[in-house]
């Protein structure tokens, strides 16, 4: 087991150094864009933004990673495909669209006001400067970007996640974004809406008194963080291909990423081999 764990270690470190020059390779795109236009129109300073948030969330997953929280970087995991699949969409959706983005959450704030003092029945009113102000925002909210105040989503034109990541496909071409809808984002919703996979190890351990086996999240650390580089390589790959930028440093590093995830992944197929046949 102890070499095991040594291989596991060493694949996490690797798979880290490479999250670390995918973040520094899109903060170079970021940087370039920047140069390029001082002046950066709604659509360009939210995927600039996007570059910094991805950041953001590769550094907290790969994180967690250290201490084994693998249900907790897929649920990361998740928020980071919405964020490059959501922000890759808006570089082509309608100025319309664009703006209901922009404004919804000052309306899901309103909502939400409304539906606690449903819930509370009046009991835990809210300040009336802090109802004031929402109110306000709501409402200015609502005038820029046509939605109503009981509008709970901004989505009107394309109402699923994948029917975005299937329009970026169809725009840049290639079915890259399909891929990591039906991979990474697929396996992150089963954490992030506690699925039974969540919570299946503990149940196993009231029924039986058996732990699970030291091995199994690092194991699990391994492909969460070949997810990060995943996701970062398609939203890299998708800022080169529409600004020019080279890809080639971006593919060579997936490349590696996939190698060393095999690596992970053999050592676990060995790991289960030998416990089926501990004689052997």
């Amino acid at each position: 087991m102890a070499d095991e764990a040594r291989v596991q270690e060493e694949c996490r470190k690797e798979l880290t150094a490479i999250i670390t020059a995918m973040m520094k390779l899109l903060a170079d795109f970021g940087t370039a864009i920047r140069r390029s236009d001082r002046t950066p129109t709604n659509r360009l300073t939210v995927l600039l933004g996007a570059i910094m948030k991805a950041q953001e969330s590769s550094r907290a997953i790969v994180y967690l990673g250290k201490i084994g929280a693998v249900d907790e970087m897929n649920v990361l995991l998740r928020t980071l495909v919405e964020l490059v699949v959501n922000v890759c969409y808006f570089q082509h959706a309608s100025d319309a669209e664009l703006k209901r983005f922009l404004k919804h959450d000052a309306i899901a704030g309103y909502i939400a006001m409304k539906d606690f003092s449903k819930a509370t029945q009046g009991t835990a009113p809210f300040p009336s400067d802090l109802e004031l102000r929402i109110t306000n925002q709501a409402n200015l909210a609502k005038a820029e970007s046509g939605l109503g105040l009981d509008a709970r989503l901004w989505n009107v034109e394309t109402k699923t996640l994948k029917k975005r990541a299937d329009k970026v496909d169809a725009t840049i071409g290639g079915s890259h974004f399909a891929q990591i809808m039906a991979s990474v984002y697929v396996t992150g919703s089963g954490y992030t809406h506690a699925g039974f996979k969540t919570i299946h190890r503990y149940c196993y351990y009231l029924m039986t008194g058996k732990g699970e086996h030291p091995l199994v999240n690092t194991f699990g650390v391994a492909n969460a963080i070949h997810g990060v580089s995943y996701a970062l390589h398609v939203f890299g790959r998708y800022i080169a291909l529409q600004h020019g930028f080279d890809l080639d440093a971006f593919d060579s590093l997936e490349k590696e990423s996939l190698r060393i995830v095999e690596v992970s992944r053999e050592d676990l197929r060995l790991h289960r081999k030998a416990q089926q046949n501990p004689q052997a």
